[in-house]
Parts: structure tokens; sequence; C-alpha cells
């Protein structure tokens, strides 16, 4: 139920009639009600204005209601009218004087910006739901609140194998997006270009827990900042090993595609883009973003920090590279004899599960005793050899020649070069 606030207006005078409560900033459940004198009534549409830190909001209406647009910090606003279809004699009002009432989640600054502006948003929402108006539009959830997103890096800003572009099958390519035979391009601007489709093939994103979505209904919303194509018109879509919803996407825009996943399903895959069966289809889509939420509205798109974005990215797979010709510790190395030891690893944040090993040479690293490079000491090899260590710690089991046996410790450094560790889902 909206909010009245009760207007008299008077020879062109607005005065509050009663006593109201203050509008709450980012609240959108207001109504300002005009009781008009006869030469107002006479005219049908009429125009509200809203001054707030100096800046005007026009608001169209008809009759004698007008809803109040959602409002940022500030101490008061103020109202006044005009119109112009009454005998071709313009009429304004005077300003009136407007308390506005803080939202707790927004800082004292007075400036607006759009991080406040959604959450003052989301708590006039909130409000509307508690004062009993449960009939809260669907359009105005989807504008005015940000369910969270399931996907990761779902603005493809983090690209930890750092390439420029990335080719072949059943890759991934930026983090956490896998490829199908395409051909993906990282773009200075943030965004990414998925082209060169030949038949059934997408760029997805796999859905690790996917069992706890089983019976709910899921909604991708993908951003299709440009689109080309040839033969076979693109879609996105949701797999759950069952079956598929998809939509068909034609030129630039926001996509979005519902699905209420089975009670069998057996995988969650998400499809920013795919080809279908077309063998022929030569096809070049830039996508901005892309977001999966629960429910059966797309809700804005709202990105997380870069930081909390690559540290879940980092759970599926992380990379220590050195581009520099200079040493670059990386581990430590316990010795369990002469030739053989535990190299520690230190992580951000637990892998998915025990990862693969992959570097690109092993004479990239070097073993260093007491702060220096021990030319006799050789790593041969690296690989798991705790399975159950999933902590911040992992170790890594190495074979060598020239460990000391009564060296405590060795440092292992890399010395150009990488190292990869990967436990991503195939």
């Amino acid at each position: 139920m909206a909010n009245i606030i009760n207007i008299t207006e008077r020879g062109n005078r607005l005065d509050i009639t009663d006593t109201y409560t203050p509008i709450v900033c980012g609240n959108s459940n207001y109504e300002l009600h005009f009781d008009f004198s006869d030469e107002w009534s006479e005219c049908n549409k009429k125009t509200a204005v809203f001054f707030v830190n100096g800046k005007k909001t026009a608001v169209e209406f008809e009759g004698d209601t007008v809803e109040v647009p959602i409002l940022p910090n500030a101490p008061f606003v103020y109202v006044a009218l005009i119109t112009s279809n009454n005998s071709n004699k313009q009429l304004a009002s005077t300003q009136l004087r407007l308390r506005l009432e803080s939202t707790p989640l927004l800082d004292e600054t007075k400036e607006f910006n759009p991080l406040q502006h959604y959450l003052a948003s989301l708590l006039g929402i909130i409000n509307n739901i508690e004062s009993g108006n449960l009939t809260v539009k669907k359009a105005e959830i989807a504008e005015n609140v940000s369910n969270p997103n399931i996907l990761i890096n779902g603005d493809f800003k983090v690209n930890q194998r750092g390439q420029n572009s990335y080719t072949g099958t059943s890759n991934y390519t930026v983090d956490r997006w896998k490829n199908s035979g395409t051909y993906v391009s990282v773009n200075e601007s943030g965004t990414i270009t998925v082209s060169h489709f030949n038949g059934w093939n997408y760029l997805e994103q796999k859905i690790e827990d996917y069992e706890k979505y089983k019976g709910k209904t899921l909604t991708l919303s993908v951003k299709v900042k440009s689109l080309s194509y040839s033969t076979g018109v693109p879609s996105i879509s949701i797999y759950d090993g069952v079956d598929a919803s998809s939509v068909k996407i034609s030129e630039a825009g926001i996509y979005s595609v519902t699905k209420k996943i089975s009670e069998n399903a057996t995988c969650l895959n998400c499809r920013a883009i795919y080809n279908g069966s077309n063998s022929s289809s030569d096809i070049s889509a830039e996508l901005e973003w892309a977001k999966l939420e629960e429910g059966d509205v797309a809700t804005r798109f709202i990105p997380r920090l870069y930081a909390e974005e690559l540290a879940l990215c980092q759970r599926y797979y992380f990379m220590i590279k050195n581009t520099a010709q200079n040493f670059l510790e990386i581990a430590t190395i316990v010795p369990a004899s002469t030739s053989a030891g535990f190299a520690v690893f230190n992580f951000i944040v637990p892998m998915r599960k025990i990862p693969t090993i992959s570097y690109s040479s092993l004479n990239d690293f070097k073993v260093g005793m007491n702060d220096s490079t021990n030319s006799t000491t050789t790593i041969a090899s690296m690989s798991y050899a705790n399975s159950n260590n999933l902590n911040t710690i992992y170790k890594s089991y190495v074979t060598g020649t020239g460990f000391v046996s009564n060296q405590a410790s060795y440092i292992c450094m890399l010395y150009g070069g990488k190292i990869e560790f990967d436990s991503e889902m195939y």
C-alpha cells in the first residue's frame, strides 16, 4: 500500500494538508495526492518537478495523484507543478519543500552514486513488502533489486592465463569460461569476442553445486554488445543434462532465458552463447556480461569487486608466473631424503579439489639454500602426495638430486616461466 502525502493547491500555492512521515530516500512507494482548485482541475495533464541537490526530475501525470520517483540521499526535496493545456494559459505553482529521511545504508556525503542508489532502492522494496504491499511488480523488482550472480567472473574481467586469444576445443579461456571449438579474444574494453563457430560449439560455465538447484527456476541473462552472423542464428541456453532451454539472439541487446531445473538433473551448464547444429555458420559475438540467478526475472547486473572475483576463480585455477629474469620465491622444500622432499605452496584460498600441476620447464625452478641458489640441487618432478590436503597449504612431492640430509629446508624459486594448479571442472 502506497504512502500518501496530501497536498492542497490554492492560488498556485502548494501546502501540506496534514502531518506526514518524511519520505525515505530510495523508497519507491510514495504518492503525492493534490486537492486542486477549479482552475487546475480543468487541466488533465500536469507535470511534477522534483528538485534534489540541484538536479531535477520531471514526472508527467493525469488526474490528481503522482508517484514520487526514487530520490537520492538528501535532507529535503522541492516539488513544483506546471501545466500548459488550459485555454492557452500556462499554470505554474510555487515550490513546496518536503523533508527526506536518510536511508541507514547510505553514508552522509549527500552525493549520489549508483551503488548508493541501488542500496536505497533495495531498502525501498523491502519497505514495500513489509508494509503489506505484496504485489510489487516484476519490472520494479528487476530495476531496483539485483539478485546474486551464481556465475563466477560474469563480466569476464579475470584472465589469469593471460592470453589475448584462445583457440582449440574444450579449453578454458578467461577464468571459469570453457570454449568448444570457438575462438575467444579478450578486448581492451573488458569485453570478450567469441567467433568461428562450427556446429554445436559454445562458450559455457559449469556450475559445481548444481544439485542444490534441482526443482528451482533459474534465469540466465547475457548482454551482447555486438553481433554478426551469416547463417544459423546463435542462442543462449541453460542445460541440466535432461534438456535445455534456449533463446535465440539476433542483434545487440540483453537477452534472458528461464528454466526450471529438473529433479533428475545431472549437471548445470550455462551457455553464454552457442551455435546449435549449423556447421556452416560464421558468427562473431561481443559479450559484455552474463548472469545466472534464482527466480524467473532477470534483475540488474552488478559486478563483484575484482579481488572477490579473483579469489572465487582461484579456487578452480591458480598460476604463479615470473616474467622477469630474477628469482621469485614460490615454496619451501622440506627434504625427506637426499633425493626427495615436499614442496609446500601457500595458496590464497583452498582449491576445489586436488589440482593437476603443470609448468613451463623444470629448468625454470631453482633450489635455494641459505638465501642463495645451489647449482648441485635440481628438481626432477612435482606431483601431489597428499590427496586429502585441501587446506590453504598444499604439499607437492619433489624428486631431485643433491638434497642435503641435515638441511632443514630449502627455498624453491621460479626463475622465469610459470607453474599452474588446475582443479577446473572437465
